[in-house]
């Protein structure tokens, strides 16, 4: 059950990150596998390194600031995947999906 539910919250999580992106306006790509998310902000396909350097740097910067500001810890780097656990209640989660519309229309203004 355990497994089950970290594939549930990863994928509700990734939902959150591409909608909350979307609404903003600020290109991103999510690649997750299970509980393990990762994310770009760029509009291209990310395939290797030489694509995920390409991303916009200061905006996820931006984003993990407005992140902060708000109780959510993301990866400083973006070249880094963030990790959900079997700790990460659904009141934390959800807490943490709120925080992403807003801070993604931080770094969309």
């Amino acid at each position: 059950a355990t497994y089950e539910a970290l594939e549930s919250a990863g994928a509700r999580f990734e939902r959150w990150i591409r909608e909350a992106s979307s609404e903003a306006g600020v290109p991103a790509q999510v690649h997750r596998v299970a509980s393990m998310v990762g994310l770009f902000l760029t509009g291209g396909a990310v395939r290797d390194f030489k694509s995920a350097r390409e991303q916009d740097g200061p905006a996820y910067g931006k984003l993990v600031h407005a992140l902060l500001d708000r109780g959510v810890y993301f990866p400083p780097s973006p070249l880094e995947a963030l990790f959900i656990s079997a700790a990460h209640t659904p009141e934390v989660l959800d807490s943490a999906g709120r925080a992403l519309g807003t801070a993604f229309g931080e770094v969309a203004a």
